[in-house]
């Protein structure tokens, strides 16, 4: 219900970039919602739906970190669940996607701890699922 109250708020205040940012949170908790529920075709769908709305709002304000951050966010959680499914290939794609992008924000601002700290998770999460040499 509380995604259809803000698909609607959205609609009809389309140039509000909070407005369609709300949809993409509640589409993120849907998401996860549905991942722990192990419903992960449809917690992708609606993760990869955020993801959409989440790059539309920073290519339009490339200069907002933090939609450049919600941007990795929303990749790092399609990763997340598309390493409980198995495909190896496809989460490390995501989690490379994301780093590439927490990488930019780290450093543009190395002082910002929380985002040294997603950092250096996805660099865990890529390294689990990268084959030792």
């Amino acid at each position: 219900e509380a995604l259809a109250i803000r698909r609607a708020l959205a609609a009809r205040e389309n140039d509000n970039a909070q407005r369609r940012l709300d949809v993409s949170f509640s589409l993120m908790a849907i998401g996860d919602a549905l991942a722990e529920k192990g419903a992960h075709r449809d917690a992708l769908a609606a993760v990869h739906e955020a993801l959409a709305i989440r790059r539309a709002l920073s290519a339009a304000d490339p200069g907002n970190d933090g939609l450049r951050c919600d941007t990795a966010a929303s990749l790092t959680r399609i990763a997340d669940v598309l390493a409980a499914t198995g495909d190896r290939a496809g989460a490390l794609a995501a989690y490379r996607d994301g780093h590439a992008i927490v990488q930019e924000l780290v450093a543009r601002v190395p002082g910002r701890a929380e985002w040294r700290e997603d950092l250096a998770a996805i660099d865990a999460c890529i390294a689990e699922l990268t084959p030792a040499a």
